[in-house]
């Protein structure tokens, strides 16, 4: 495999893809089962330096992961539609992964109803509305 050709960019997309993705779902278990029950057992100065110091920089690596595994996922898709025709997609694989991808983007964009769906909590709502109670 050469270091420029189009398997290199495949393995690359791939690789980041699954870091990226390890990254973003790594951060959401700690958020939902360390840090959450963390605060609600820790005093307030210690919760005061969390939220100043630790917290803006976890949300920092959750929003840029969860962004990071969509580009790449998103790039594979295309590479692989570029490079086998867009047959590919007939395959088993080819009906799998682009349903759960339009399912992911069906998640992120803004209803009619809710305004406040995922890709707006992702990058605006947590970092700018973030409270601990």
């Amino acid at each position: 495999m050469e270091i420029f050709s189009i398997q290199a960019w495949d393995m690359l997309l791939r690789w980041i893809h699954f870091l990226a993705g390890i990254t973003w779902i790594g951060l959401l278990y700690y958020f939902n089962f360390v840090q959450g029950e963390w605060f609600k057992e820790t005093e307030a100065s210690a919760k005061s330096a969390a939220i100043q110091k630790l917290v803006p920089r976890a949300l920092w690596w959750f929003r840029w992961g969860a962004m990071f595994t969509f580009l790449a996922g998103a790039l594979t898709l295309h590479s692989k539609g570029v490079q086998g025709g867009w047959g590919v997609f007939a395959s088993s694989w080819g009906v799998f992964i682009p349903d759960a991808f339009i399912y992911g983007i069906s998640k992120s964009l803004p209803s009619c109803c809710d305004r406040r769906n995922e890709l707006h909590n992702t990058f605006l709502g947590i970092g700018n509305n973030y409270r601990i109670d």
